[in-house]
């Protein structure tokens, strides 16, 4: 006869502790441990209703952690399509922003040339000069000032949105890394 498993381990008690909580003595625990005696009715039955508490809990603890881990990934699931479509926009936003910019600055200069040649009243370059501003000029008005400003101000919003995604995610979940 060996041994018998039983939860006072599992819950660590010592034997007199489990002989108090089943309101019999040390001695009738032990017999009962080492396979040498049954446990009085009352104290079999109390015993069972411990036993399938601590299984029941133990499956709702489980099923907690498992649900608990679901969660997490689904929340990093989400986390890294947001930062996905974040990234994508703020990088198509800044491309959009490169060649406003480089657009608005071509009719700064063509403006700029415009002046130029007119303080220098070259009659000849006039031909050449209106169709240098008419193009810049037809670039420029469809990307105005206010759209580059638009343009900048979405840019920055791409950005913070990016750190506040960062942010709420390190905050739901401290111990993932990103």
């Amino acid at each position: 006869m060996g041994k018998r498993k039983t939860i006072r381990t599992q819950i660590g008690l010592t034997q007199e502790e489990m002989a108090i909580v089943l309101n019999i003595s040390r001695a009738q625990w032990s017999m009962y441990e080492s396979n040498r005696r049954s446990l009085p009715s009352a104290a079999f039955i109390l015993y069972s209703k411990m036993d399938i508490h601590l299984q029941s809990t133990a499956a709702i603890a489980s099923k907690n952690q498992i649900l608990d881990s679901v969660q997490l990934s689904v929340t990093k699931e989400v986390y890294d399509k947001l930062r996905l479509e974040n990234e994508y926009q703020l990088q198509k936003a800044l491309l959009k922003l490169d060649v406003l910019t480089a657009e608005n600055e071509a009719y700064a200069k063509a403006i700029q040339l415009e002046s130029f040649v007119n303080e220098l009243k070259f009659e000849h370059s006039q031909e050449m000069l209106k169709s240098i501003v008419s193009r810049a000029q037809a670039g420029s008005k469809k990307n105005t000032w206010v759209d580059l400003f638009a343009l900048q101000s979405r840019v920055q919003q791409f950005q913070l949105e990016k750190e506040v995604l960062h942010a709420e995610f390190k905050k739901w979940m401290p111990h993932t890394k990103d």
